[in-house]
């Protein structure tokens, strides 16, 4: 198995293992044609737009993740999705999308090298804005791939801190 597929595993594992203990009965799917994983909660008695989901779609440029119902766990959803490929030393784009809110859409790097492709479309598009208009689409991708990076960051800060422990 490629890096990508354990830090895949490792992801859908530790999801349903650490971040969601109590919930009893998972079903994993995995379409290869379509590049598409998903892991659903089907606790008995649990309504479908009421059970956890996880999504993961493999896009050439990067992997977008669908997070449904998962309320006050998504950032340990994030972090462990970054812990498990900064693992097996995966470097790819996340597109994170908390449902059933689609506002709520973030892009996070996990590697320095896609930090630094990030940093760079920072200046590219903060070159190009006029602040005399009104780029509301510029200013928000900008703001996008900052908190991004900043989620990235602390990421980082966290494991090395808990290497020197």
């Amino acid at each position: 198995m490629d890096n990508l597929g354990l830090a895949t595993r490792d992801f859908i594992d530790s999801v349903s293992r650490e971040v969601f203990p109590e919930i009893k009965r998972w079903e994993y799917e995995k379409d290869n044609e379509e590049g598409v994983i998903e892991l659903v909660q089907v606790d008995p008695g649990v309504k479908n737009e009421q059970a956890v989901l996880v999504r993961l779609e493999f896009f050439p440029n990067y992997i977008a993740v669908l997070i449904f119902n998962a309320h006050k766990r998504v950032i340990k959803i994030i972090n462990r999705l970054l812990y498990s490929f900064y693992k097996y030393d995966v470097s790819e784009f996340f597109e994170v999308v908390i449902m059933p809110n689609m506002h709520s859409r973030q892009r996070i790097p996990t590697s320095d090298v896609k930090k630094e492709i990030m940093m760079n479309e920072i200046k590219t598009l903060e070159k190009t804005i006029d602040l005399i208009s009104s780029e509301s689409p510029k200013i928000e991708r900008v703001l996008n791939l900052k908190r991004g990076i900043k989620m990235y960051e602390q990421f980082i800060i966290n494991t090395q801190k808990k290497h020197l422990l």
